[in-house]
């Protein structure tokens, strides 16, 4: 059994290193876009597109829910 949970705890923490290896190349591609705007290419054009509407999609009560969530998250964690 605790193999299992040691391989849980694995698999979160690759799954946590690969969440911020993609947040962070999101980042990148909208600092080039910044930098060098619309002809900066139509992949870069496509993600910053794509944000866009993510950010017109995200309803008042979803931000509710992801700040319930993250606040929950964190006083469990604080309370370990």
């Amino acid at each position: 059994m605790l193999t299992f949970i040691e391989s849980l705890i694995k698999i979160r923490n690759v799954l946590l290193r690969m969440i911020e290896v993609g947040a962070a190349i999101v980042a990148l591609l909208v600092l080039l876009y910044l930098f060098l705007g619309e002809g900066s290419g139509s992949f870069i054009n496509d993600v910053i597109s794509n944000l866009g509407y993510l950010i017109e999609e995200i309803t008042p009560q979803a931000l509710i829910a992801i700040a319930i969530v993250i606040s929950s998250l964190l006083i469990i964690k604080s309370k370990r």
